[in-house]
């Protein structure tokens, strides 16, 4: 699994809406935009994915490290983390944020669970994770709160 196929899965966990603008392409908060940083940080020969994995995966004595980059939120690149656990098989893995403590993810048979069948996973403009995500206003005026 790709470091930017588990960012796919981590916006499905963080919220379907969002992960259908990211779908679309991050192009819709140009301020905010993984395209953007990695264009400033990749080298010339490289793709986009390759930057991504290059910027961001390594192996440290056999655990898996991601580096969180500003985009997408924290909770994605949780989410992110846990599928490459996942997929790699590995009991547990660091998150370095650029800014911020490093997180140690555990995998557990719940959680397995729960990525296996996440559920619903749809915010709605009062939740908590609304209020940090690069897509809200556009999210409350595509998906009014009276359509659900």
């Amino acid at each position: 699994m790709s470091l930017l196929d588990a960012l796919d899965e981590g916006w499905n966990l963080f919220c379907r809406r969002a992960a259908d603008f990211w779908e679309c392409g991050d192009h819709l908060t140009p301020n905010l935009s993984l395209m953007g940083l990695l264009q400033w940080r990749g080298d010339d020969e490289e793709s986009p994915e390759e930057t991504l994995e290059r910027l961001c995966v390594a192996w440290e004595r056999g655990d898996l490290v991601v580096r969180a980059l500003d985009f997408p939120p924290l909770p994605v690149w949780v989410g992110a983390t846990l599928h490459l656990m996942r997929a790699f098989d590995l009991p547990m893995a660091l998150l370095r944020r650029e800014e911020g403590d490093t997180l140690l993810l555990l995998r557990t048979a719940e959680g397995d669970r729960r990525l296996a069948d996440p559920g619903p996973g749809v915010s709605h403009p009062w939740t908590r994770r609304c209020a940090f995500c690069p897509y809200g206003d556009i999210c409350s005026v595509v998906y009014p709160p009276f359509i659900d």
